[in-house]
């Protein structure tokens, strides 16, 4: 599966299956079957990049950022 990273300001809240972020000032959900390794992340964690997918970051217009396969 391929990835892009995407800046992270704040994750605000989570529930069981999904991100609330803060990405710029803006608020978004970002489905945690749509990042690598969500077990790493909890509500409060500040100022951090996180591997989405490709397709999620283009359908959500992310831009491109840093990519790994």
């Amino acid at each position: 599966m391929s990835w892009e990273y995407v800046k992270i300001d704040k994750i605000i809240t989570e529930t069981e299956k999904a991100f609330l972020v803060e990405i710029e000032g803006e608020q978004r959900w970002i489905p945690m079957s749509q990042i690598a390794d969500p077990e790493e992340y909890r509500a409060g964690d500040a100022v951090l990049e996180i591997a989405v997918t490709v397709w999620f970051a283009k359908k959500e217009g992310f831009g491109k950022s840093r990519r790994y396969q």
